[in-house]
């Protein structure tokens, strides 16, 4: 590829490292924090602390319009401080109003939604804390959009995988030693996104034209006629990731949305690197979009795909093999019921990654409509199995309702994607390595549970050396392109560090 391809995957890799440091700092200390509190409290406490949690990620998707991805598409297409503040300003002026009334309306509904709805009237309080929160979180929602148009990956990360984690653990677990119970813990939760808004709020306005003197002119049409479609994107975004968690309270107990929201998070796991590579992506496809580079865009697409498929898979094999250990290990014995729902959902939040960032990419170039058309047909579905699936199988069916959906959903983007642009995401970097990987991991784990006791130990052993075999297995099977390559070349540069030997054993491997 060209020079300026290869300065391109820099900014990709670099971006993206730092989205994925903070991303794993951020799943690092939300399990510790998650597992220490379901330890604490009774599974129904947990599920009731979970669903209010739920509640606020939904309701704040939803109050942003979709103007936080507006921002991260508008932003860099604007050099003007002007035009770059009226973006700002008129996103703030639409979003914030419609935020402060929807979280109050929640606040002061609290205990009709507890007693009505989720037949539970003890999480009023609960929903009562985390309806004032919702104006905070949407706050937090355009901070991330802002810093995703000035493509500000650390600033991002400190807000979203820092801070609101780190604050949301620590003062949770703080007001359950000073016995506040699931109350406090809830306090926690909720002061957790006033604190990220208010630093995500400083980022802006030090890095923006938020406040610079330059004359706003409102762009509530053009602004609005690309959000909107995301509107009704964010609402079935976040029923797929939430409505299982709803339908559950109202048809189950908060037993079984603790026990689920124990399997879904470690699940979650497994979009690491996806999501890593969204937040660089939008911005870098929108410009290759509007200079019309299209074969550029297709070759970051493929390899950024390949990366996060070989990055995941290990993951992958360990919670879809072994789900009751993951569990028992993590969060403690008393959830391991949800096993089998672990497993279905490593399913479908691997083949999320597998298939790549397809919404990114016809978010990019404008395709918001037939992003809008795709989660409406994946959150419908997502809706209907829940609410069929659920009374009959529980837990297990609300994991099953999960997997399909996301799968249907990822197949439409992937074909009007493939339309548009020409762009799909197999190649034979991927698929060789993946297909030899996938062999191996078979022969071994058949061999292992076959002829030795699977204890910890064993288990232990055995996935040590199965990393070191797929190490040789990525390396021998041509996962190693040209611009990886580059990287580690650029990597020595700028850290002055020789990796000769690891170069000269990579290529010995390869050859």
């Amino acid at each position: 590829m060209a020079d300026d391809s290869g300065s391109l995957f820099r900014v990709v890799a670099k971006e993206g490292t730092f989205v994925f440091v903070g991303r794993m700092f951020e799943l690092g200390i939300s399990f510790v924090g998650a597992a220490v509190l379901a330890n604490i409290f009774e599974s129904g406490e947990y599920g009731a602390l979970m669903l209010g949690f739920s509640i606020v990620g939904m309701v704040s998707q939803f109050v942003v319009l979709g103007l936080d991805s507006a921002i991260g598409r508008y932003l860099p297409r604007y050099e003007d401080a002007g035009r770059r503040r009226s973006v700002l300003i008129t996103a703030y002026r639409v979003a914030v109003p419609i935020a402060v009334l929807v979280g109050m309306a929640t606040a002061f509904g609290a205990d009709w939604l507890a007693t009505a709805v989720f037949q539970s009237p003890e999480i009023a309080p609960i929903l009562r804390i985390f309806g004032l929160a919702i104006p905070f979180a949407a706050v937090v929602h355009l901070s991330i959009g802002a810093m995703q148009g000035t493509k500000q990956a650390l600033h991002k990360s400190i807000v979203e995988s820092v801070t609101l984690p780190g604050t949301r653990v620590t003062l949770a677990l703080v007001a359950v030693a000073f016995g506040g119970g699931v109350v406090g813990a809830t306090y926690g939760y909720a002061l957790s996104f006033v604190i990220a808004g208010a630093v995500g709020t400083y980022y802006v306005v030090k890095n923006t034209s938020l406040i610079a003197d330059a004359d706003v002119k409102p762009m509530y049409t053009e602004l609005l006629r690309f959000s909107i479609p995301l509107v009704l994107t964010a609402i079935m975004a976040r029923i797929l990731a939430d409505v299982d968690t709803i339908i559950l309270g109202i048809e189950r107990t908060p037993s079984d949305v603790g026990i689920y929201r124990v399997a879904y998070p470690i699940a979650q796991l497994l979009q690491i690197g996806l999501s890593s590579a969204t937040f660089i992506l939008i911005p870098v496809f929108s410009e290759l979009d509007s200079d019309e580079q299209g074969e550029r865009m297709r070759r970051v697409y493929q390899v950024v795909t390949k990366w996060i498929v070989i990055g995941t898979l290990p993951l992958f094999i360990v919670v879809f093999l072994f789900p009751e250990r993951v569990i028992s290990l993590t969060f403690g014995a008393k959830y391991v019921a949800g096993a089998t729902a672990l497993s279905v959902l490593a399913v479908g939040f691997f083949l999320d990654g597998f298939i790549g960032p397809n919404s990114v990419v016809l978010t990019a170039i404008g395709r918001t409509r037939e992003v809008a058309y795709d989660h409406v047909a994946g959150a419908l579905l997502n809706v209907v199995l829940n609410l069929w699936l659920i009374p009959q199988y529980g837990v297990l069916g609300a994991a099953v309702a999960t997997t399909i959906s996301y799968t249907v959903m990822n197949g439409l983007y992937t074909v009007q994607m493939y339309r548009a642009t020409g762009i799909q995401p197999i190649t034979g970097a991927l698929m060789r390595p993946f297909v030899a990987a996938a062999v191996a991991m078979a022969i071994i784990y058949t061999l292992v549970t076959e002829f030795l006791p699977t204890n910890v130990l064993v288990l232990g052993t055995m996935m040590a050396a199965y990393l070191i075999l797929y190490f040789v297995i990525v390396v021998r099977f041509g996962a190693i392109e040209q611009e990886e390559v580059r990287l580690v070349q650029d990597f020595e540069d700028a850290y002055g560090i020789d990796l000769g030997w690891i170069k000269s054993l990579t290529k010995r491997l390869m050859r």
